[in-house]
This record gives C-alpha cells, sequence and structure tokens, in this order.
C-alpha cells in the first residue's frame, strides 16, 4: 500500500501540479482503504496511455497481487483521486508487497 501511495502522491507532484494533495487511510472493515485527492490540473483516465499509464498500471498490479484493487477518477481540470483498498487481513499482504 505504502508504494502505491508514493505512485499516487508522486503523479501528482510530477503532472497535476497541485495547490494540495490529501491522503487519507479508512478502516473499511474488512477491508483498508486509502484515498489520495488533489486539487491540481486532472487528466482523462481512459487516454492515460503511454509513459503516463504505467505509474496506474502499476499500481493496479501491485493491488492485484493481494487481493486489492484500485479507482482513479480525474478529469482535466478538476483535480484527480486515487482509491485503493486490500483486505485488513490477507494471507497474501506480506511486507514486501507494500
Amino acid at each position: 500500500m505504502l508504494r502505491v501511495v508514493q505512485e499516487a502522491v508522486g503523479n501528482a507532484v510530477r503532472h497535476g501540479e497541485p495547490a494540495s494533495i490529501e491522503v487519507r487511510l479508512r478502516d473499511a472493515g474488512e477491508r483498508v482503504e486509502v484515498t489520495v485527492r488533489d486539487d491540481g490540473r486532472g487528466f482523462d483516465p481512459g487516454d492515460a496511455g503511454g509513459r503516463r499509464g504505467m505509474g496506474l498500471d502499476l499500481m493496479r498490479e501491485r493491488l492485484r497481487e493481494v487481493d486489492g484493487s484500485v479507482e482513479v477518477d480525474s478529469a482535466p481540470g478538476r483535480g484527480t483521486t486515487v482509491r485503493a483498498t486490500l483486505p485488513a487481513q490477507s494471507s497474501k499482504f506480506a511486507p514486501g508487497h507494500s
């Protein structure tokens, strides 16, 4: 999960030019949810191909390995929200899968 947060914050700083970035961690019962929200430029997630889409693909792959998921909500001019979830207790979750 740590790597996903690092990637989301890094993407916001590198590409979004935000005035603020908010990171929230929430206990959602049987799942843990982290949300990274920025007020930057935003982008079209459906058009995030090439190098720009590699970070999103990496986040998805890391979370898939631990039965998690990631959602990206963004649009040009309206900032970006990345919401990642994973099981609170998973036999696949180990320190190497942060």
